[in-house]
């Protein structure tokens, strides 16, 4: 059992208390989800129930947190990491090794089972979550996805009593999401508590107990599955959740109205060191566009990005801007790509500096008003590593919107943000495309795919396939397609 009570906290350097009187009683064998708006304290509570509160983060914190009953500040860190394993919200901050099968036997290793076991458990967990493509590679090889699955296959190896899981489907596609479902409802028949902090929610449905819903650091509800599934879609909203079932959705009619072709790739093809990436990839994009891309994790899509706006070389074929021969300088000068990682591109000492280094043209005006926009304004002040990862999202996205250029490439942009963060991404990026930018759009995000391209492509390891949207969302067709190209 795990209980928190009445805990309140605060980070050192935090003007604000970042949790407030905080009480949950988590039984054992429960599946309990927090929900609530970026930077609401769901991180908090699962770093307070991992031990990272209070053993490897400097704050002032009240209140008791409790597992099976014994004080956790009286659990050595060595046997509190048996009982709780967690999948952080950036996997790569908890590898240890270069390769894969290294990491994924790194705590058994520690706790000294003998290596027959070792190699037993590790076939079980790489064939019981389809990842034994991922074996004996480089880990920081791997694209987003790939590394979140390591991440969780990691700690599902070590096979604790609980689960702590932080975004865990941020950077997972279709397929790799059923899997994790599957195998969250497999720990539950294990009796296996778990703790999930989540934006993504339909997935969930046949899978948590209760839901925890929380804002500003508070406990505000604590709905039954029944009874969170059940709210109306506009409560929903109200509350500033994503979709909670893959429902069809509304979208307004044709936004994009200019037919000039802005970007083309002609018979392309990338590679990674020795190894083919993309093979005679071809694509026209017209200003206006927003083009979803969309794949298996792995397939090629970030890199593809990092071509299109310059930051990887062609080893065949050639790219053009508005009908011009674009060479690295060119596409370099004329694109702009919101990374994956967005910790790789903030460099600022506060979130207002960080828009200014970036841009020596926008008005103070500008920035405050874009701040505002992605409700940033009141953290301008503090340093972008002190944020939690959606307001870093948010933030990385407010300094693209602030320069002018014909081609942005998002590459996951939503993939810590909740729902009204969502739409407000959503309506900035419209606005870019109102202005004849080109949009680039690497997501795993149906939700947004669903809502927000015109355009939607599948890619494919030799080809880029275009998916058109009838009756039912481009993420029916997107499911279908990963079921067909799955190796």
């Amino acid at each position: 059992m795990i209980e928190l009570d009445n805990v309140s906290y605060q980070y050192k350097g935090s003007d604000t208390t970042n949790l407030n009187n905080f009480s949950l009683t988590i039984q054992k064998g429960e599946c309990v989800l927090l929900c609530g708006k970026s930077g609401c304290g769901k991180t908090t509570v699962t770093k307070l129930v991992n031990g990272i509160i209070p053993y490897l983060s400097n704050g002032e914190k009240q209140g008791l947190v409790t597992l099976n009953n014994q004080n956790i500040e009286n659990i050595p860190m060595y046997k509190l990491s048996q009982i709780v394993g967690s999948v952080f919200q950036n996997p790569k901050s908890q590898f240890f090794n270069l390769d894969t099968d290294s990491e994924l036997t790194f705590a058994l290793e520690n706790q000294g089972l003998p290596v027959d076991k070792i190699k037993e458990r590790l076939e079980e967990v790489t064939n019981k979550l389809a990842i034994h493509h991922l074996r004996k590679r480089n880990i920081f090889e791997l694209s987003g996805g790939e590394k979140q699955l390591i991440a969780i296959a990691s700690v599902y190896m070590a096979n604790p009593e609980i689960f702590v899981l932080d975004e865990p489907t941020a950077n997972l596609d279709l397929l790799a999401i059923d899997t994790l479902k599957e195998i969250l409802l497999y720990m539950k028949q294990e009796g296996k508590t778990i703790l999930i902090a989540e934006h993504r929610l339909s997935y969930l449905k046949e899978v948590v107990d209760k839901v925890v819903f929380m804002e500003n650091g508070f406990l505000k509800e604590i709905y039954t599955n029944k009874e969170f599934y059940n709210l109306s879609d506009s409560k929903r909203k109200s509350l500033g959740l994503r979709r909670l079932h893959d429902e069809i959705e509304e979208v307004s009619g044709n936004r994009y109205t200019k037919k000039e072709i802005s970007v083309c790739l002609n018979n392309i093809s990338i590679s990674y060191g020795k190894k083919s990436i993309l093979t005679n990839i071809s694509l026209k994009a017209h200003k206006g566009d927003i083009i979803g891309i969309t794949g298996s994790n792995g397939i090629g899509k970030s890199s593809l990005c990092r071509t299109i706006c310059g930051l990887h070389s062609l080893t065949k074929g050639n790219i053009t801007y508005s009908e011009n021969l674009a060479r690295i300088p060119i596409r370099l000068q004329m694109s702009y790509l919101i990374m994956q990682d967005v910790n790789h591109q903030l460099f600022g000492e506060s979130v207002e500096d960080e828009c200014i280094m970036n841009n020596d043209t926008a008005t103070v005006k500008q920035i405050e008003d874009i701040l505002k926009i992605m409700d940033l304004f009141s953290y301008r002040q503090k340093h972008p590593m002190a944020l939690s990862g959606g307001q870093k999202q948010r933030l990385a996205i407010a300094v693209s919107l602030l320069l002018k250029k014909d081609i942005y490439i998002f590459d996951e942009p939503t993939s810590g943000l909740d729902y009204v963060s969502m739409c407000s991404v959503r309506e900035q990026i419209i606005s870019l495309t109102k202005k004849g930018a080109t949009v680039f759009l690497v997501t795993h995000d149906m939700e947004l795919l669903d809502t927000l391209c015109n355009r939607c492509l599948f890619l494919c390891s030799d080809k880029i396939v275009e998916i058109f949207r009838d009756k039912n969302n481009y993420s029916v067709h997107v499911k279908r397609m990963l079921l067909e190209n799955r190796e």
